[in-house]
């Protein structure tokens, strides 16, 4: 009603004039009541309180409060109509969005990663086995990531995303040497391939973790998760590509022109020879 809102204003002049500035201002942000032009109907009224739950929470924890307060409301006030809200619940929302986009990114980049790995490979089996490796490094960073303490932020979602491209890095070069490798056997093909590259992914390993490791040196917090991101992501990738990829490989990998086909193709101005990779 309008005394309400006269209550309301006084109450606000009071506490300014007795220095209660804080409070003051406390008051009349969040609780007030607006009426319309004639002053005869109330259009909306809002009253806050301070909370005790925590101001970072996952996902579910956020959900649990919103819960419990909207039980509430509706147990207690079910016409009163309205909402409730807090900050906690908007940071919820991006936090749902965050976890769809990192979803999305991840499966999107391991479907472009498997492509890369046909295309590279023509051969569907190495480059299944290659995926099983990739979705390995990814998995275990992801479970890395609570051991932590890190939470799901726009860094951390940026990072998931990312995961995959680190990566395909040495699992496409060790897979490409092993399909290319000059003798038919799982073991040969696998030995020819870490003979070939094996001392390049490990420079390559060496180099990128040693400049990773440079960043931990850092006082600004992006720039030392970021390193801590790249150390784990090519360590793990390096870890597994040399001790989980090559003896699948050794194991199941593909022999001779096992999932692939070569068809070759005469023709051209010089009638020479050329060579078609399909892919079945």
């Amino acid at each position: 009603m309008t005394e309400f809102e006269h209550y309301m204003d006084e109450k606000y002049k009071y506490l300014r004039t007795i220095n209660r500035r804080y409070e003051a201002d406390f008051h009349g942000r969040y609780t007030g009541v607006r009426m319309n032009g004639l002053k005869t109907e109330v259009m909306f009224a809002w009253i806050s309180f301070n909370a005790t739950f925590p101001r970072e929470n996952t996902v579910d924890e956020a959900d649990l409060w919103y819960s419990r307060w909207q039980t509430f409301k509706e147990t207690h006030a079910p016409t009163l109509g309205g909402f409730q809200t807090t900050d906690l619940y908007l940071f919820l929302v991006t936090q749902r969005e965050m976890v769809k986009a990192a979803t999305m990114g991840i499966g999107l980049s391991l479907l472009v990663a498997f492509l890369v790995l046909l295309a590279t490979t023509c051969n569907w089996w190495s480059s299944s086995l290659g995926l099983v490796c990739i979705i390995c490094i990814t998995a275990t960073f992801l479970g890395v990531v609570p051991l932590l303490g890190w939470s799901l932020g726009e860094n951390e979602c940026i990072f998931m995303i990312a995961t995959v491209g680190l990566s395909v890095d040495y699992t496409v070069h060790l897979l490409h040497a092993y399909d290319n490798a000059p003798v038919d056997s799982r073991l040969g093909r696998a030995h020819a391939a870490l003979e070939e590259m094996g001392i390049s992914v490990a420079n390559s390993a060496i180099t990128t973790l040693f400049a990773a490791a440079l960043l931990f040196a850092c006082g600004f917090y992006f720039f030392f998760q970021f390193g801590g991101f790249i150390f784990m992501v090519i360590g793990l990738s390096i870890l597994m590509s040399t001790n989980l990829l090559m003896p699948l490989l050794m194991l199941v990998g593909p022999e001779g022109s096992q999932a692939r086909r070569r068809a070759e193709v005469r023709g051209g101005l010089l009638g020479r020879p050329r060579v078609l990779c399909l892919v079945l």
